[in-house]
């Protein structure tokens, strides 16, 4: 579609213009606009979504005075409006600019008083926000997720209904601002490696998302809330403790902690759904699981050379689903396995020293894929269950043969 610089004259009644798209590669350059762009757009828009406008600019000819909805996502723009004597937007409350790899400033907010969502991901040439979006009250989502050469946020967030507030991957940024919100219920600082933990690390609220980043981490945060996930990584912490009330993690993630040597013995009653740990070379074993959990589907642990192995008690995970232990020193499984009958995947990819897979492995009546990529030091493996339809043997080269009952496989699409 070509359209003519003033394909949009005299639509004065227009009120609502959306483009969109998926992507914003080869679909969204589908629309194609004159060099010099449009010359000027219906003042009376109130929602205009244009993915991939492929334009540097709004038109000059655009007064936004009735604007309450600007999605520009994907695009090459670098300013929505060019020139000093910008128009200040007065009604938006979406703003969102996300994946504009070329913009370097952002609209005038301060007279924004109503807006609720501002979304700036992947903007990676934005090196500044406002200092005034920390008085926009209204404010319930802020979204400034890889904007790599960010270098300044603003000191505090003064929105009472923040919730979502995602501030990663900022190498240049050392500091969280202050979060005054009540309802807060996600806060991101993935690879943001601060300086010290923003007290809103403790007013996330029940059922919320917390993401934690960097080496000044030395202690596990005292966390009371039971939150949906917890993510804690790149840090110096050396042992995982938990607070006197006992916080639940529907998803407890510890990423890259390379001094982590050990893990609680209430592990398992703070973990709800999943466990993934990964990259703690100095991890040597997990607790003992001394009851039955329920709830706890997954486990994922990679890139851990120091654990040989598992807890014998490992059946009183009765609700284990899936077992990934890729990249340890994981040397044999503990015969208990088969007794998790919901067990249906277990990866054990690249488990170099792993010798043995347990003979009972036959009796798990759910287990359709076993993967055991790499592991060169396996030699054998037992009688497989019949519901397995996946095996991965590839590259275990002292495996001498496969188990006569796994003829089926070949026959299974």
């Amino acid at each position: 579609m070509h359209l003519e610089a003033n394909a949009f004259e005299g639509m004065d009644s227009l009120t609502f213009l959306k483009f969109h798209t998926f992507h914003y590669g080869i679909e969204s350059k589908k629309i194609q606009l004159p060099y010099g762009g449009l010359d000027s757009l219906p003042d009376g828009l109130r929602w205009l979504h244009w993915d991939g406008y492929p334009s540097k600019s709004l038109p000059a000819k655009f007064y936004p005075q009735h604007l309450f909805h600007l999605i520009i996502r994907g695009s090459p723009i670098k300013k929505c409006w060019e020139g000093f004597d910008q128009p200040k937007l007065v009604n938006p409350a979406v703003l969102d600019l996300s994946n504009c790899p070329n913009l370097t400033a952002i609209p005038d907010l301060s007279c924004s008083l109503k807006l609720e969502e501002l979304h700036l991901p992947g903007c990676k040439r934005l090196v500044e926000v406002p200092s005034h979006v920390q008085y926009l009250d209204r404010l319930i989502t802020l979204d400034l997720s890889n904007c790599v050469n960010l270098k300044s946020l603003p000191s505090k967030l003064n929105s009472k209904v923040l919730k979502h507030v995602r501030i990663n991957n900022y190498p240049k940024v050392k500091h969280c601002p202050d979060i005054n919100s009540e309802e807060l219920m996600e806060l991101n600082l993935d690879a943001t490696p601060v300086r010290e933990l923003p007290s809103a690390v403790y007013n996330v609220k029940e059922g919320g998302s917390l993401r934690l980043f960097g080496e000044n981490i030395t202690d596990f945060p005292a966390i009371s809330t039971s939150l949906r996930e917890f993510h804690l990584s790149h840090n110096a912490m050396k042992e995982m403790t938990s607070s006197e009330v006992l916080p639940k993690f529907g998803s407890l993630k510890l990423g890259d902690n390379s001094q982590l040597k050990s893990l609680p013995n209430n592990l398992w009653d703070m973990v709800m759904s999943k466990l993934h740990i990964r990259g703690s070379p100095l991890l040597e074993s997990l607790p003992d699981i001394s009851e039955p959990v329920k709830g706890l589907s997954r486990i994922r642990i990679s890139n851990c050379g120091s654990l040989k192995s598992l807890p014998s008690s490992i059946n009183n995970l009765v609700s284990l689903q899936e077992l990934d232990l890729g990249n340890t020193g994981i040397e044999s499984l503990p015969s208990s396995i088969q007794e998790l009958g919901l067990l249906e995947w277990i990866y054990l990819n690249n488990c170099k020293s792993l010798q043995s897979i347990p003979i009972n492995i036959h009796k798990l009546p759910k287990l359709v894929s076993l993967i055991l990529k790499g592991c060169g030091s396996i030699l054998s493996l037992p009688e497989l269950p019949s519901s397995l339809f996946e095996l991965d043997v590839g590259g275990c080269k002292s495996l001498q043969a496969l188990p006569s009952n796994t003829v089926w496989l070949m026959n299974r699409k």
